[in-house]
């Protein structure tokens, strides 16, 4: 009968979701016509003019990223508390999206450090927010994710690098590998098992924030 009950209540969920996605209308505030501008501005006026050397050396001008700094494209959804641009994801989407357009390169160096911006804007410190988020923002400092192992990548279940408090400390221990953009990193957001949290494995999981120039890194 729970069998019945449950298959039931997903059917009228998922017609639920089906009829709201039909009905679904996009709307465009000024402010996101704005990025948009803004974004195939400097996709087709500086951006392109790179995109050959892109391809071929395989890295990202130091100079382009600087650019992408000053027009605040690292920092679109991050709070103006924190320097940011305090808008919304659909404003960074339609960034991507124009930016993308001309290379996906330079739209997914764009993207790598809102993997780290987000859940520290979610769910960090104040302290960690006034350390980091404007550093970023600006483009004066660039971070970067660092989830997937040899053994875990979508299935974040097989995670096995460890954190360990020691004498006021965290030491992780373990081997991270495909973290995108890890040469221009300033900063790592790096997911590990703490123990010490559950006895779960299930909800062990956590990140701590990590300087390139950490010992062992």
């Amino acid at each position: 009968m729970k069998t019945l009950i449950k298959g039931f209540t997903w059917r009228l969920y998922m017609l639920k979701l089906l009829e709201d996605l039909r009905n679904f209308e996009l709307k465009f505030r000024e402010e996101h016509l704005k990025f948009l501008r803004m974004a195939r501005e400097f996709a087709e006026g500086e951006v392109e003019e790179f995109s050959k050397e892109i391809e071929e050396r395989g890295e990202i001008p130091e100079r382009l990223l600087r650019r992408v700094g000053e027009l605040g494209f690292f920092g679109i959804t991050i709070p103006r508390e924190f320097g940011g641009l305090g808008s919304d994801l659909l404003s960074l989407t339609l960034v991507l999206e124009e930016i993308s357009k001309i290379s996906i390169a330079v739209g997914f160096m764009i993207l790598v450090p809102y993997l780290f911006t987000t859940p520290l804007t979610i769910f960090g410190s104040q302290k960690q927010k006034k350390e980091y988020l404007p550093m970023i923002a600006s483009g004066r400092s660039y971070a970067a994710h660092a989830a997937t192992e040899p053994t875990a990548g979508s299935d974040l279940s097989g995670i096995r690098t460890v954190a360990r408090p020691l004498g006021g400390e965290w030491i992780i221990e373990g081997v991270k590998r495909f973290v995108s953009c890890a040469k221009l990193a300033d900063y790592f957001i790096v997911l590990a098992r703490v123990e010490e949290i559950n006895a779960d494995p299930r909800k062990q999981l956590t990140f701590f924030i990590v300087n390139r120039d950490a010992a062992g890194l």
